[in-house]
Parts: structure tokens; C-alpha cells; sequence
């Protein structure tokens, strides 16, 4: 009986230390992006009073940056276990592929799993704006982002999806894509 309370001890503490991984992870992320947006001198404004923990199936965006030219308006989308692909269908679906290793025999097996597939929301990039005078962009934000997404045509035939590559309207972007694009241009 001790061995299950220890068992279930043991699967709440790794599950707690991931939950923590991944909120370290995106404090840093944000904190990065506020200390590049004070460099440029950019503002950045929060639509709602958690927007540093952004929920994927939240259908508005999380955040604003404002800059002379433009205003991006960012929905942050996370990808919070290592060894998942997000793969992005033609159809405005996406879906996780689990990579699976084994160890048997000397040698390691590894295959693919398709997890269930989900649609996007329908994102409100338009939420709390507050000039609507410049022009917008729309932006993904896939952070943490452990592996390249990909894009399934409906057709068949995976391609990797380099960042700044629009899809429905959407730019996608990792963090440090992100940062370099804000970046003041000469």
C-alpha cells in the first residue's frame, strides 16, 4: 500500500515540476520580450491580466506591441512537452505527433503517433486595440517551441514551416524569430 502513495507522490511531483518548467520558461520568454521592447523604445500592453500565460484555445490575443509603423498584435500558443511536433493542417486544424522511443535489443526504435486533431479558434486579433490607424500584424507566437511545426496540405506531403511563414492570415513565429523582427530596422 505505501509503494502506491509513494508511486502517486512521485507522478504529482513530476507533474508539478513540469507545470513549473514550463511558467519558468515563459516568464523568461516575456521578460526578454519586455527588455527588447524597452531597447527599442516600443510600448507593449496586455489585454487582460494573465497575458503572460496565454492559453492556446483562448480566442483572444494576449498582448500588443507598438511600434512607429506597426502595432502586432501577438496570441501566444504553447507547445509545452518536449518530443511533440506541432504539425499544422491545410484545413485550419493542428494536431500534436508524439515522437515514441524505444530501447530494446541493443537498439532504439523510434515512430510517430498522431494525436487528436483540434481547429484553431477563430483568434479576435482585434481585441482591446486601441489604434486601429496603423497597420496590424497578426502573430503566432510558438513558445516554448522544442521542435520546427510543420504544414500537412490536405493533399499529403509534410513540409517544415520556416517562421514569418503566413497561414489564414497568421504569421507564425518562434521567440527569437520574433525578437529579430521587432527589432528597429535602420
Amino acid at each position: 500500500m505505501e509503494f502506491w502513495y509513494a508511486l502517486i507522490a512521485l507522478v504529482a511531483v513530476i507533474l508539478l515540476f513540469l507545470q513549473v518548467c514550463f511558467f519558468v520558461k515563459r516568464a523568461i520568454a516575456i521578460s526578454k520580450l519586455k527588455k527588447q521592447c524597452k531597447i527599442e523604445g516600443y510600448s507593449i500592453c496586455g489585454t487582460h491580466p494573465l497575458w503572460q500565460w496565454g492559453r492556446k484555445q483562448a480566442k483572444k490575443c494576449d498582448f500588443y506591441i507598438e511600434t512607429e509603423k506597426e502595432l502586432f498584435s501577438v496570441k501566444l500558443f504553447a507547445s509545452a512537452r518536449r518530443g511533440r511536433l506541432l504539425v499544422v493542417c491545410e484545413n485550419n486544424e493542428y494536431f500534436f505527433r508524439r515522437i515514441n522511443v524505444f530501447f530494446a535489443f541493443g537498439s532504439i526504435l523510434r515512430f510517430y503517433t498522431d494525436m487528436s486533431r483540434r481547429k484553431f479558434p477563430q483568434y479576435d486579433f482585434s481585441y482591446k486595440c486601441t489604434n486601429k490607424t496603423k497597420k496590424t500584424r497578426n502573430i503566432l507566437l510558438i513558445y516554448p517551441a522544442y521542435n520546427t511545426p510543420l504544414y500537412q496540405p490536405s493533399l499529403g506531403g509534410e513540409r517544415e514551416l520556416s517562421v514569418g511563414d503566413e497561414l489564414n492570415g497568421i504569421e507564425l513565429h518562434t521567440l527569437s524569430s520574433f525578437i529579430e523582427d521587432i527589432k528597429a530596422k535602420p
